[in-house]
């Protein structure tokens, strides 16, 4: 968590045990010239030694208070003009976050005490962070194997078609062989193993004789990294972009700056978290759409969804339209929530659904064919449905690919920003199409991600 705008970190008394993300704050000085026989400093009427120090600005108040000194009483170091470094619970104490009280002494005349109060926490754990590190490249024409760069274990979560990374070409996700299988090649590509069980390394099935091809590898395991200074000054420079995002958010909403940014108490912080996971998934009024968590003040500032439909099992004796020969036909409407998208079953005309909202969908279709190879399906938006998939117009046609053989299960996915009124239907080429029906193999599947 990044503080900002004097904002206090999420903190916890319990560091020693526990992993949330902590991180220090500002480092803040003061000075103070006491007079004769104080017993101790209050941070809110502080005498600024001049003199001694005819450039020093105080730090305001509000600052003080911020810091929290009372919790984070082991980051201040107290030091006198006439004693040098006093030391916490035997020089002194802090009593709160604005007074600290001396022990076994009083103030000389004019004695001048500076507090340094640190910006690295030390309480134990000072940052606890989990880290996914993208990898972005070019698969040249004729090539096969992309260089991750990292290591990562090779034929991880065997069961499933996604390892410990997950892989995009030309922004479509991949698929792993089952197994990660070098010789069955099932699927887009496999995870090359050495012989110790790690890889760097994937290889795909096949390669592109005529084009580059770009490449995404995403991590989906955790990374556990102790800060050292460089971390620290990253954490500090993106405190200053979270303050200029409070900004942006103030002007946005229309509320002032301090609404997002009052100094919260250990107990304020505890109860937000059990909020938010308590309300994350609620709407405000069911079937509406909009979650409770929502702002009323500006319009799409929070994510939305707003409807999902999904449907399995292609349509015995007939699997397309009898009039429309391109366009799928399925058997079972699993889902279908909210008011963003329609689904119509149509065994004359074929499948289609209409899309009711502006907003940035995901789309995921997957076929199989049982008696011709090279069978070709994919999404058409808007699409003529008297031409194949692969001949519609420029932005007709979403996303496409072809079976490399017969009884493979092909999946393919893409996402786009689709308006309302937009047709979405499952579409294939009428001379060579995929013609399962089985309840475990043909899927289609829509969900809108963001309301625009």
């Amino acid at each position: 968590m990044i503080s900002a705008k004097s904002t206090l970190s999420i903190k916890k008394k319990d560091l020693l045990n526990q992993k949330t993300p902590v991180v220090g704050f500002q480092p803040l000085y003061f000075a103070h010239r006491a007079a004769l026989n104080d017993t101790g400093l209050n941070l809110a009427l502080l005498t600024t030694p001049s003199s001694e120090m005819p450039s020093f600005v105080q730090p305001s108040i509000a600052q003080l208070l911020g810091a929290n000194l009372l919790f984070f009483n082991k980051n201040l170091v107290l030091t006198s003009s006439a004693r040098g470094i006093l030391i916490n619970k035997m020089d002194y104490e802090v009593v709160s976050n604005t007074q600290i009280n001396f022990i076994g002494f009083t103030a000389l005349a004019n004695e001048v005490f500076t507090g340094v109060l640190s910006d690295a926490v030390s309480t134990g754990v000072r940052v606890v962070s989990t880290a996914v590190a993208p990898i972005t490249g070019t698969l040249a024409a004729n090539v096969t194997d992309f260089p991750v760069g990292t290591t990562f274990k090779a034929g991880a979560f065997s069961s499933s078609q996604v390892g410990e990374v997950v892989v995009f070409l030309d922004g479509l996700q991949q698929y792993r062989n089952t197994g990660n299988s070098s010789t069955t090649l099932d699927a887009n590509y496999y995870e090359v193993d050495p012989g110790n069980g790690y890889s760097n390394l994937i290889r795909f099935n096949s390669a592109d004789s005529v084009n580059d091809r770009s490449v995404t590898v995403i991590y989906t395991n955790a990374v556990a990294e102790r800060p050292d200074g460089s971390m620290m000054s990253q954490i500090e420079a993106i405190q200053g972009q979270a303050n200029k995002l409070i900004e942006v958010v103030s002007d946005v909403s229309g509320l002032p700056e301090s609404t997002f940014r009052v100094a919260p108490t250990n107990q304020d912080l505890k109860t937000f978290g059990d909020k938010v996971i308590t309300l994350q998934n609620l709407e405000t009024t069911p079937g509406s759409g909009l979650p409770k968590l929502a702002t009323t003040s500006v319009t799409g500032a929070v994510f939305k969804p707003n409807g999902e439909s999904y449907v399995s099992s292609g349509r015995t004796g007939q699997p397309y339209g009898s009039t429309n020969t391109r366009i799928r036909c399925f058997l079972t409407n699993q889902t279908t929530t909210g008011t963003a998208i329609s689904y119509t079953s149509d065994t004359t005309l074929g499948d289609r659904w209409t899309i009711n909202e502006d907003g940035i969908y995901s789309i995921t279709y997957t076929d199989r064919s049982n008696t011709a190879a090279n069978a070709v399906f994919g999404v058409s938006k808007n699409g003529s449905v008297s031409n194949d998939i692969d001949a519609q117009v420029a932005g007709f046609m979403l996303v496409a690919t072809t079976t490399p053989t017969t009884g493979v299960v092909i999946g393919i996915s893409c996402i786009a920003k689709l308006s309302a009124g937009d047709i979405i239907r499952a579409h294939v080429d009428n001379g060579s199409k995929p013609d399962s029906t089985g309840n475990d193999v043909v899927g289609f599947r829509i969900t809108q991600l963001f309301r625009l």
